[in-house]
């Protein structure tokens, strides 16, 4: 895993943090029911917005991102999704996924990368499968294989916990 805090410049990330975390931003409300530590009534789901799935780009929104996508190396996307979570009285974890499972075969997987962006600093954090954690800090990447299963939590420190998603194929360097 590789994490990199100030990816992007100062004005480039703000300009980009203020467009997803504006009142004009369109996210689209999906009910959760994996999460652990508290019945699916007492928290109620995620917003999301797809900016890129399936060989497409989904909203114009996309075109901010081309600065990140040519910092990360990328030759080709599979997907883009932020995610937004709204802040919790505890923390909650979701449950240990890939981004890419019923899509890719792992042997395929492997050869990708998930990188998370924070998009706000709060609490919350990304836990992997052996322990390790990614503490939520605006303008942090975290690059791993997409074969590495995480999960996300809420937060209870902001209003809410902000991540870009990116699942991508990468330059190979030497």
């Amino acid at each position: 895993m590789k994490i990199i805090d100030d990816f992007l410049d100062e004005t480039l990330f703000h300009d980009l943090q203020s467009i997803v975390m504006g009142i004009n931003f369109d996210w689209n409300f999906i009910p959760m029911t994996d999460s652990i530590g508290e019945t699916p009534d007492k928290f109620s789901g995620q917003f999301v917005h797809s900016a890129y799935e399936n060989c497409v780009p989904r909203t114009t929104f996309f075109n901010n991102l081309l600065p990140t996508l040519s910092k990360l190396d990328v030759i080709a996307i599979s997907r883009i999704k932020l995610n937004l979570q709204p802040r919790t009285s505890k923390i909650i974890k979701n449950t240990f996924h890939t981004d890419l499972d019923g899509i890719m075969n792992s042997v395929t997987m492997s050869t990708w990368k998930t990188s998370i962006f924070y998009m706000n600093t709060n609490n919350g954090y990304t836990e992997f499968e052996d322990g390790s954690i990614v503490e939520s800090v605006a303008n942090r990447m975290a690059i791993f294989s997409s074969d590495t299963k995480h999960r996300g939590t809420t937060c209870t420190d902001e209003q809410n916990k902000v991540v870009i998603n990116f699942n991508f194929l990468a330059l190979l360097k030497e």
